[in-house]
């Protein structure tokens, strides 16, 4: 009994860090949305992801899009791509990012057709105090905006006012954490009119189970996920908006437990786009 219960302890070890996707980010962006310590735990160097289209009572699209991501020597986000469809061909949009010792982000740059930013950042103590976006494509490399950031943090918490180039506050970042140090609740109110964004995550036996987003830009919007999981990895996902089924994600795992495909039907544009995983691993 005990060399079984050993066996699947270890196997949902495995399991855990095969998870790849961070339940907390919102998914298939030029961003990272990926679960640190499984890209570090598989060793995990770059993943592929093809999308698939399928709308309903027809066959699935020849053409596809790509996204492609890869990780450097401390298994950080390095770059990614993605193919934007265009007549007669398609383009690529570009991310790269750049980072201190301390693994903070401290350089950004997209490259999207003619258009080319870069965003610079600084840390104090860890904790972001000023943003710059920078216009590569002009001759001077203009400056297009300054941000400046005055952070307060507890070990529960973490409070930032973003100030704009003239040191006047535009919105207030609070964000909670649990016990674990987890997000348990990120609210972000903005200067202007009633405008607010706000996240809560709900966690169970460390699994993040359920995350809901209220929105308030003139009107009222809210969107909350659902997750299920089977042996320590997502099962689906449920994704719903103003109380209304708008999405579900199914998964599917290759013989190293990580994930094979994601198969995500959308029952307002009644269609199926499917997102295909190639890994390659040092």
């Amino acid at each position: 009994m005990r060399k079984s219960f050993l066996v699947f302890l270890l196997l949902l070890i495995k399991l855990t860090h095969a998870q790849v996707l961070d339940p907390a980010k919102e998914w298939f962006q030029l961003e990272n949305f990926f679960d640190q310590e499984s890209i570090e735990k598989n060793r995990i160097s770059a993943i592929h992801i093809e999308a698939l289209n399928k709308k309903d009572g027809e066959k699935i699209g020849s053409e596809s899009q790509f996204l492609h991501y890869n990780f450097n020597e401390d298994f950080l986000l390095k770059d990614c791509f993605k193919s934007i469809p265009l007549k007669g061909g398609e383009d690529t949009a570009r991310v790269y990012f750049e980072y201190n010792k301390e693994h903070l982000l401290v350089k950004k740059s997209e490259i999207n057709g003619p258009f080319h930013f870069s965003y610079l950042f600084n840390y104090k103590e860890e904790v972001i105090s000023k943003e710059v976006k920078i216009d590569e494509q002009s001759s001077n490399h203009d400056t297009i905006y300054k941000r400046f950031f005055q952070c307060e943090k507890t070990d529960s918490s973490l409070i930032i006012k973003s100030l704009n180039d003239n040191g006047k506050a535009y919105k207030t970042t609070e964000i909670i954490y649990n016990s674990f140090g987890k997000i348990k609740k990120e609210r972000v109110n903005f200067s202007r009119g009633q405008n607010y964004i706000e996240k809560r995550f709900t966690y169970e036996n460390g699994k993040l189970v359920q995350s809901e987003k209220t929105s308030y830009f003139h009107k009222l919007e809210k969107h909350k996920k659902v997750f299920s999981y089977s042996q320590g990895k997502f099962d689906y996902v449920y994704h719903y908006q103003n109380d209304q089924l708008i999405k579900k994600l199914a998964f599917t795992y290759n013989e190293s437990g990580l994930i094979s495909a994601v198969i995500e039907r959308n029952y307002e544009e009644k269609s199926i786009r499917i997102f295909r995983f190639l890994y390659e691993v040092l």
